[in-house]
């Protein structure tokens, strides 16, 4: 105010997807008016009227998500991924911990405030679902092996089943681009009904062929998981360069390759130029455009290929050469 500004413009809140949005709206309009008041005592004051049971712990993990943030100066993306968010800001235990306390007092409550409470845990499934994606291996139970081939587990059908409940409540998004929470369902309806053989890869590695720096979370490249085509931010590997997959064969024979490829023009996502497979020094195959399987907004190539056991591989992968900038 001393520098001459008499007005600011608020943006990331009001959504109908934001969890809390209630609760920053009311804190943020009161700084509007009197920015000498403590953000702690709003943030008390309006749990305490308007979640008479639950109040005390809500503003306790909503203040300490605030301040570990604040203590830890970390930066908080606004469009960051949710892996991102984990890596930064969500403890996941004690996300977890708070998350079943608020079910319990949940059964203790009525009226008002169990309408708020319904809503907020039923947008909180949400957050369930993606950690369980994001953390899901056959040890834990999120998928499950029968006959050789990978299923997913009921683990989360509770979980699907409220985000179900929440659009017949309004709540349409997830997100703020291509956001529909209906496709985010039906996402996980997809994952439901998919069966696919394990994977055989180990001990992976990606190299930037240009750079040679080796590049993170090569891990999502043979977590046995499909990135949801309708968002690159979920489980999709991203390159902006040409890339070298390194990896080990584990003990069992290779039959066949499968790679997908996220198309998003957009965002200069196009299927890769060239690929070219390596076993030991030698090139044992080349695919390019004629290969892919166009599969709506995915590229898919599906080859019998032939490795023997304890091999090492190499996948060079070149980008597409259509877009100055294109995005594996």
């Amino acid at each position: 105010k001393i520098l001459g500004v008499d007005g600011l413009f608020l943006n990331g809140s009001g959504y109908d997807y934001t969890p809390f949005e209630d609760v920053k709206t009311y804190v943020l309009s009161a700084i509007m008016i009197d920015p000498t008041l403590s953000v702690s005592d709003l943030i008390n004051a309006y749990f305490n009227r308007f979640y008479p049971v639950s109040g005390t712990l809500l503003s306790t993990y909503y203040l300490g998500l605030e301040q570990s943030t604040y203590s830890d100066n970390i930066n908080i993306g606004l469009y960051t991924s949710f892996g991102e968010s984990m890596r930064s800001y969500l403890d996941t235990a004690d996300f977890l911990a708070f998350h079943e306390k608020l079910r319990n007092i949940q059964k203790l409550v009525s009226g008002d405030e169990k309408r708020r409470l319904d809503k907020l845990l039923a947008a909180l499934s949400y957050v369930q679902l993606q950690l369980s994606y994001h953390q899901g291996t056959i040890d834990n139970g999120f998928l499950v092996v029968a006959d050789n081939n990978l299923k997913l587990g009921l683990q989360n059908d509770e979980n699907i089943m409220f985000l179900e409940q929440l659009i017949q409540e309004g709540v349409l998004n997830y997100k703020e681009e291509k956001g529909d929470l209906s496709t985010y369902i039906k996402e996980w309806e997809i994952l439901r009904n998919r069966v696919s053989p394990v994977n055989k890869l180990e001990e992976i590695k990606v190299i930037g062929i240009t750079t040679g720096a080796t590049l993170p979370h090569a891990d999502l490249l043979i977590n046995n998981l499909p990135g949801f085509t309708s968002d690159f931010n979920q489980g999709w590997f991203l390159a902006g360069e040409d890339i070298s997959i390194l990896c080990n064969t584990l003990q069992a024979d290779i039959k066949e390759l499968q790679l997908t490829f996220l198309i998003n023009r957009k965002h200069r996502m196009l299927a890769p130029e060239e690929i070219v497979v390596q076993v030991g020094d030698d090139v044992i195959a080349r695919y390019n455009a004629k290969d892919y399987l166009l599969e709506g907004d995915k590229a898919i190539l599906h080859k019998k290929l032939a490795i023997p056991v304890n091999k090492k591989i190499e996948i060079k992968i070149y980008k597409n050469r259509e877009l100055k900038n294109s995005v594996i």
